[in-house]
């Protein structure tokens, strides 16, 4: 598994629940999942189901050849993985059987949902594994569906040919400073076996050499001890830098998640402005259905009013031409009355 744990006092762990708790992230980084990372810095702990995470990693790759939160650089990487609810997509061009999405999404998911956590028995019982040529009891018996032919034991045909390109290979020249990998070997001397059988007058000779080399050694011996001190200090500047690229690592791990906090409270913001948006446009909608049917029975209101006066003004017309005949009998009866 990419999600190797840590062992000892780097690790402590809690054996009534099976969690573990780090301070750094462990593993590789496009098989890391969530909880490891929300680990770092002592805030989280997690358990083996990290390791399923991680199984679902290997299952997209091997289908689609690419891991599924791949990314540029390992902040977007830890991004994405982060975000897995909307950063988890299956390619339109590669063909992905529906109970294959099924079990990677049920793998590529938050722990405490996440398949496998209550054993191994709920995803052997998954519909990915059925199938009518073996069983779990029966698989180490059966034939694999694709046995390759090879002609030895160093045989890489099936592999496909990567080009060697000189031009980019990264070579390193060979150290010049002391590396400590002579110091087994200070303080000892070769000799060739018929310089053993020499008179006594070469063996004071050799005497005085030897004492000639027991002070170039302690030279020697001197100049590696002063070489050894440099490399410690370099060794020193080394540690200082990669605790400060921790220290620096933890401190964008933790910005990015507050960014993906910050995110999902926008994305909330935003969803309930839409929902008070499509709220308001009901409501709008409703004013100005009104609006119209007040106008309409204004128009009404309006049209009945002039209908009304209309008839006012005609029986207006009628009462005068009423009151005037009632004169002319009047005055017709009085001369009438004149002549009788």
């Amino acid at each position: 598994m990419k999600n190797t744990y840590l062992s000892g006092e780097d690790q402590p762990s809690n054996k009534q629940t099976g969690m573990v708790h780090c301070d750094t992230a462990v593993g590789t980084p496009d098989y890391i999942s969530p909880e490891v990372l929300k680990s770092q810095g002592g805030d989280g702990y997690y358990g083996r189901e990290c390791d399923w995470w991680s199984v679902g990693v290997f299952i997209f790759e091997m289908l689609v050849g690419d891991t599924p939160f791949y990314a540029d650089s390992l902040v977007g990487t830890y991004s994405k993985i982060m975000d897995h609810k909307n950063s988890l997509n299956f390619p339109d061009d590669v063909e992905i059987s529906k109970d294959a999405k099924s079990i990677i999404c049920a793998f590529l998911t938050d722990r405490d949902v996440r398949l496998g956590r209550n054993g191994v028995e709920e995803i052997k019982r998954h519909p990915f594994f059925k199938n009518d040529q073996w069983t779990f009891d029966t698989i180490r018996d059966t034939v694999a569906p694709v046995v390759p032919e090879l002609s030895s034991d160093i045989d890489t045909s099936n592999f496909d040919e990567i080009e060697d390109d000189k031009g980019d290979v990264e070579t390193f020249p060979t150290p010049k400073a002391f590396v400590g990998n002579q110091l087994p070997f200070v303080g000892f001397t070769y000799f060739k076996e018929d310089q053993l059988l020499t008179s006594a007058n070469n063996s004071s000779v050799t005497h005085d050499n030897s004492k000639g080399e027991s002070v170039a050694l302690q030279k020697k011996l001197h100049h590696l001890e002063l070489q050894m001190n440099k490399d410690k200090q370099v060794k020193d500047e080394l540690e200082n830098k990669c605790r400060g690229a921790t220290v620096r690592l933890e401190k964008i791990t933790k910005e990015l998640e507050e960014e993906v906090s910050s995110r999902k409270s926008l994305e909330s913001n935003l969803r309930q402005l839409e929902r008070e948006k499509a709220l308001l446009q009901h409501k709008s909608l409703e004013s100005h259905r009104k609006a119209e049917n007040e106008a309409d029975r204004k128009r009404c209101l309006e049209n009945e009013v002039n209908s009304l006066r209309d008839q006012l003004d005609d029986m207006k017309r009628r009462n005068q031409n009423s009151h005037i005949s009632n004169e002319k009998n009047i005055h017709l009866q009085k001369q009438l009355s004149k002549h009788l």
